[in-house]
């Protein structure tokens, strides 16, 4: 019986992780619809300079709460320290600096607030000992944050890759 609810447990959190993740918008136009199209948007982001670079995304938000787990999205709305409602790719990645401010507030405060909440739950015994949904969406997050602001900076001498952006 244990088995069971450690198992049932186990994929009630692989589910709310992959809720995390919000649905592809056939509307939005950032992933392109073919390999000519990304071809194209790979030749001519590799033209850029930085600062265009920075601008191209200066209107593309980092973040948006619709989809996001719900634990994780009212850590990332209530903590203080970074206006992550307000932030852009083009703000965040503009130098290590911009970027090493949002990794230590991820990383620390909205880390330590999914934590807290989760003793809260542990204490109330609402929540089995290996419930982690919200470690791995901010996991998530985190790295599709981390992989954009490379690939903004990286030397596109030789470009390694293009993220699909599809859901910041």
């Amino acid at each position: 019986m244990v088995q069971f609810l450690r198992l049932v447990g186990f994929v009630a959190s692989l589910a709310a992780v992959v809720h995390a993740v919000p649905v592809d918008n056939p509307d939005d136009r950032s992933v392109p619809n073919s390999q000519e199209e990304y071809e194209a948007e790979e030749a001519a982001f590799k033209t850029m300079s930085l600062e265009q670079r920075l601008e191209k995304h200066a209107n593309h938000k980092i973040y948006k709460p619709e989809g996001t787990v719900k634990c994780m999205r009212e850590c990332l709305e209530s903590t203080p320290g970074y206006p992550i409602l307000t932030a852009t790719y083009g703000e965040a990645c503009k130098n290590n600096e911009t970027i090493r401010a949002l990794e230590n507030w991820l990383e620390g405060d909205v880390h330590s607030c999914i934590e807290a909440k989760r003793e809260a739950k542990k204490k109330q015994d609402k929540l089995s000992p290996n419930y982690a949904p919200c470690d791995a969406a901010l996991d998530l997050f985190f790295i599709d944050v981390d992989d954009m602001c490379t690939y903004i900076q990286q030397d596109f001498q030789d470009m390694e890759y293009m993220p699909l952006d599809t859901w910041q």
